[in-house]
C-alpha cells in the first residue's frame, strides 16, 4: 500500500545487511589466517628449538624424516584444528543446541524421538575416534620414514649415481609412499564410516518424526504448520550433527599429530643446557618478527695462559679452566656394543687444542 515499505528500499536494506555479512566473512577469514599462521609459526619455532636442545643419544635414535614430518605436516594439521575446525565446531554446536531447544519447545514428544539417535552417534564417535587417532599416528610415522629415505638419497645423490642406484632408491621411496598412502586411505575409510553413520542416524530421526508427526496431525494433536517447522528444525539439527562428526574426526587426527609434537616439547633432555641462547627462546618473542643472531662479543677473550707460558692475563679476561678426564669409557648409543673410548685419561691445559681422531 501507500504506507508500505518501498521494494527498492527493502532491497537496499537487504543489500546493506549482505555487505555487513561480507565484511564479517572477510574479517573472520583474515583473523583466522593470522591466528593460524601465528600458532603454527610459534609451534615450529619452539619445536625446532626443543630438537636442538635434545641430547645426542636421543637424536641418534630418531630419523631425520620423522623429525621433519613433525616439524611440517604435524604442525600444519594442528593449525587447521585450532582455527578452521574449531570455528566450524563452535558454529555447529550452537546451531545444534538452538535446534534442539526449538524442537523441545514445539513438541517434547517429537523431540524425544528426534534426539533418540544422538546416543548411537556419540557411541560411534567414541569408538571410531580411538581408532582414527592410532591410525593417524601410523600415517604420520610412515610419511616420516618416506621423508627420511628422500633426505638420505638427495643428500648423497652423487653416491647414488656412482653406484647406478637411481632405480633402487626410487623404488624404495615409491614403496614407502605407497605404504603411507594405503594407511591414509584406511584412515579415511574409518572417517567415512563415521560420517556415513552420523548421516544415516540424522536422517532416520527426520523420517521417524515425519511418520509419527503425520499421525499426530491426523489426530489433531499438533497442526501441519507445527510439524513443518519441526521437520525444518530436525533437518537443521541433523545437518549440524553431521558437521560436528566431521569436525570431531579432524580434531581426533589433529590430536594424534599434537601428541607427536608435545612428546618432544615436553621431553627434558638427558643433558640439560646450562645456558640457552636467546634466539632459541622463541616463546618470549613475537614469532613473526625476526631477531638477530647472537654473536659472541669481540671484546670477550679467553686467556691462553699456561702454567709455564705467557704473561698472566688481566682481571678483565676470563680465565679458562683446566680440563681433566680420568678413566673415561664411551660407546655411541646407536652401537652400545662397540667401545669407542676405553679407560681414557687426559689432561688439557688452557689454550691447548686436542682432537680425538678415529
Amino acid at each position: 500500500g501507500a504506507d508500505g515499505i518501498s521494494p527498492m528500499l527493502l532491497a537496499g536494506g537487504l543489500f546493506g545487511l549482505n555487505a555487513l555479512s561480507a565484511g564479517g566473512v572477510y574479517l573472520r577469514t583474515l583473523w583466522l589466517a593470522r591466528a593460524g599462521n601465528r600458532i603454527v609459526a610459534r609451534l615450529k619455532q619452539q619445536l625446532f628449538a626443543s630438537l636442538l636442545k635434545q641430547d645426542s643419544a636421543w637424536l641418534d635414535k630418531q630419523t631425520t624424516g620423522d623429525l621433519l614430518s613433525r616439524l611440517t605436516a604435524d604442525a600444519q594439521m594442528v593449525q587447521s584444528a585450532v582455527t578452521t575446525q574449531a570455528v566450524a565446531g563452535l558454529r555447529s554446536t550452537v546451531m545444534s543446541v538452538g535446534s534442539a531447544l526449538m524442537l523441545l519447545y514445539t513438541s517434547p514428544m517429537l523431540a524425544a524421538i528426534s534426539c533418540g539417535t544422538l546416543p548411537p552417534i556419540f557411541i560411534l564417535s567414541r569408538h571410531y575416534g580411538r581408532i582414527l587417532s592410532k591410525q593417524q599416528e601410523q600415517v604420520q610415522s610412515q610419511l616420516g620414514e618416506a621423508t627420511t629415505l628422500a633426505e638420505q638419497s638427495l643428500s648423497a645423490v652423487s653416491t647414488v649415481k656412482q653406484f647406478v642406484a637411481e632405480d633402487f632408491e626410487a623404488h624404495r621411496y615409491r614403496n614407502s609412499i605407497a605404504g603411507a598412502h594405503q594407511k591414509a586411505v584406511d584412515t579415511s575409510h574409518m572417517q567415512a564410516q563415521l560420517e556415513a553413520g552420523a548421516h544415516l542416524s540424522g536422517n532416520a530421526a527426520v523420517l521417524a518424526v515425519l511418520g509419527y508427526g503425520a499421525s499426530m496431525v491426523l489426530e489433531g494433536t499438533i497442526t501441519a504448520g507445527d510439524l513443518t517447522g519441526f521437520v525444518m528444525y530436525s533437518l537443521l539439527l541433523a545437518g549440524n550433527l553431521s558437521s560436528l562428526t566431521s569436525v570431531y574426526s579432524d580434531l581426533v587426527r589433529a590430536v594424534a599429530s599434537s601428541e607427536r609434537i608435545l612428546s618432544i616439547l615436553d621431553r627434558p633432555p638427558a643433558i640439560p643446557m646450562s645456558v640457552v641462547p636467546t634466539y632459541l627462546e622463541s616463546n618470549q618473542t613475537d614469532p613473526l618478527q625476526p631477531i638477530p643472531y647472537l654473536e659472541p662479543s669481540k671484546n670477550e677473550e679467553i686467556s691462553t695462559t699456561r702454567s709455564s707460558g705467557f704473561n698472566k692475563a688481566s682481571s678483565s679476561i676470563i680465565q679458562a679452566p683446566l680440563i681433566e678426564l680420568t678413566k673415561l669409557n664411551f660407546q655411541y648409543p646407536s652401537r652400545p656394543d662397540v667401545d669407542v673410548l676405553n679407560n681414557l685419561s687426559l689432561t688439557i691445559q688452557p689454550g691447548e687444542v686436542v682432537a680425538l681422531v678415529g
